[in-house]
């Protein structure tokens, strides 16, 4: 387990500093993807306003919710990236460097690039997610958090397995883009 997490660490240490060598790229990025989320919930308060609520649903709650599958979005991305390009991978061939070193696979496909953006997506995620809390008068003890952390690797893994599943096919299809889009 200590090999593993030293490699995992020293693939994100690498991305980091790949990340950093354009910092223009990072920061326009750092930029769209929180103004995108809130530009998601925009519309969803637009849309309580005129309607009071969506279907019961209050935008405190809605809030709360939204900020909630940020979370998962965001480790999904950070993590789970790849799995949305296996199809790239498996066309230019750099899938089988994976194969010929004695790790598990699927772990080295995972860790070997750690999307940065991800952690854009933290920053609505918290905005939101507090923002929800508050609104809805959430409780903090122990079992919601837990309960909270458990829905959120939950969610992050769900999407994670999705994308897994689908980038997949692209063993028998070559391609699958046109699956993980969908």
């Amino acid at each position: 387990m200590k090999y593993y997490l030293g490699v995992m660490f020293y693939n994100f240490r690498l991305e980091i500093l790949k990340e950093l060598e354009y910092a223009i790229y990072s920061i326009a990025w750092l930029i769209m993807i929180p103004l995108s989320a809130f530009s998601g919930y925009y519309v969803l308060w637009l849309m309580t306003q005129q309607n009071g609520n969506i279907n019961g649903w209050t935008i405190g709650e809605l809030a709360f919710l939204y900020g909630l599958s940020m979370f998962s979005h965001a480790f999904q991305d950070m993590f789970f990236i790849q799995t949305r390009f296996i199809d790239y991978q498996i066309l230019e061939g750099s899938f089988d460097r994976a194969l010929l070193r004695p790790m598990n696979v699927f772990f080295q496909f995972c860790t070997e690039n750690l999307n940065i953006c991800g952690l854009y997506d933290l920053i609505p995620a918290i905005a939101l997610f507090a923002y929800g809390c508050q609104k809805v008068h959430f409780v903090w003890n122990i079992g919601n958090v837990l309960g909270v952390g458990i829905v959120i690797i939950g969610g992050t893994l769900i999407s994670a397995a999705i994308y897994t599943i689908t980038g997949s096919i692209a063993f028998w299809t070559r391609t699958s883009g046109f699956l993980v889009d969908l």
